[in-house]
């Protein structure tokens, strides 16, 4: 019988992250990738989205790290497409630089695979607390990057995706004009013709919550904005503005719903008590609102 060494293929692995201002970040995140239990072959592309911090300088204090600069759109996704140009392997991984992945994460994400190379592989995203827990926090970790459900709607994160080269070969880029939801509208394209979107739950990453309410407030805003961007490249958009901004208040209580509904549920898990369950209530509907002003946004800039 063979080892689990000799049945396992281990590919050249890029391994792709886009950062912007992340020198708080991208140290850690770095030293969590070059730390893998990985038999096989892999290289890092970092790629810099025009930060005004010390990003680029933190990065090139590592060897083994491959620093490039995109400026060209102010996007993550157009920065990850920059890497996918750059790079070598043939499985393409990706994370955020102000993530910290596990040791085994690039190994147990090809592992999914299972030597065939047909699908995409969205990992799990666990949620790590910094000091004390506070509500802004415990609303970023119950709301965000719930992968298995994302796979389940055909799409991933990029915060722990994995995609073989050919695959993207055969669906494209990322929209690299999207400055959020690129991920979503990118798995959505590979769904359609027909690439499956596995979820791994042992290919594990640590994202830090969000504790600070107008960092999450600006990122509610974003991911409406992308929202928006997304509803006008699909055609799905009204032909009249003042329409848009009508059909918004459905889409508004339909997502108030949505989450509102997913909080009870983690109250029933026992993953929040009943006070924290009505403490967190305000910010559904404040957040709710950040959402769809930058989905209107979004829907406005892009007609």
């Amino acid at each position: 019988m063979k080892s689990d060494s000799e049945q396992v293929q281990y590919p050249f692995v890029s391994i792709i992250i886009p950062a912007f201002n992340a020198e708080q970040t991208i140290a850690k995140c770095l030293d969590s990738i070059l730390a893998q239990e990985y038999r096989g072959k892999y290289e890092i592309i970092v790629v810099d989205n025009g930060s005004q911090d010390r990003t680029a300088e933190i990065v090139n204090l590592f060897d083994k790290v491959n620093l490039m600069e995109y400026t060209d759109t102010q996007s993550s996704y157009a920065a990850r497409n920059k890497g996918i140009l750059a790079s070598q392997g043939n499985i393409l991984a990706f994370t955020d630089a102000d993530i910290a992945v596990s040791k085994t994460w690039l190994r147990n994400g090809i592992r999914c695979f299972n030597n065939k190379y047909d699908c995409v592989i969205a990992g799990r995203v666990e949620f790590v607390n910094h000091g004390r827990v506070n509500l802004v926090g415990l609303y970023d970790a119950l709301t965000a990057f719930d992968q298995k459900k994302y796979t389940s709607h055909g799409y991933s994160g990029a915060g722990n995706l994995f995609v073989p080269r050919k695959i993207f070969d055969s669906v494209g880029l990322f929209k690299r004009v999207l400055i959020s939801g690129g991920d979503a509208e990118w798995g959505l394209r590979a769904t359609s013709k027909g690439y499956h979107v596995k979820y791994c739950p042992d290919a594990v990453v640590y994202h830090p919550t969000r504790r600070n309410f107008f960092d999450l407030l600006k990122k509610q805003v974003r991911v409406g904005y992308g929202a928006g961007q997304r509803l006008c490249l699909a055609g799905k958009n009204s032909q009249l503005y003042l329409l848009d901004i009508f059909k918004e208040w459905g889409r508004l209580g339909y997502w108030l719903l949505r989450v509102m509904y997913r909080l009870v549920v983690k109250y029933r898990e026992n993953d929040v008590n009943l006070l924290q369950l009505i403490a967190l209530m305000p910010l559904v509907f404040v957040f709710g609102i950040a959402t769809s002003i930058g989905r209107i946004r979004g829907i406005k800039n892009t007609r």
